[in-house]
């Protein structure tokens, strides 16, 4: 073998090298973005996750908002009630009495 075929074969390793190493960062550039298209993908679901959480968290305490105020005024109710029992019992009875009448 002589010098200039040696140096060929050492120029087409060489050549061969460079090609391979340039299509392995080519596809590591490509991996890379797929990635960062993955992240913002999985970001994107995360944050509609979080604000679905925090409307349903919302709801949830205007529910419980109502049914406070719901309660609210069955207690006043209640005590309007026993404070007309207690003021004037025949007329408390009276009512009673008219109700069952009725249903």
């Amino acid at each position: 073998m002589s010098l200039l075929d040696w140096l060929i074969m050492n120029l087409v390793f060489d050549i061969s090298f460079v090609v391979f190493c340039t299509a392995f960062i080519y596809k590591l550039v490509q991996h890379k973005k797929q990635i960062k298209q993955i992240e913002q993908k999985i970001e994107k679901k995360f944050n509609l996750l979080i604000e679905e959480a925090k409307s349903s968290n919302n709801k949830q305490e205007a529910i419980n908002t109502e049914i406070k105020a719901t309660f609210e005024n069955k207690i006043v109710e209640l005590e309007d009630k026993t404070n007309t029992v207690i003021r004037n019992p025949r007329l408390a009875r009276k009512k009673f009495h008219e109700k069952v009448n009725i249903n």
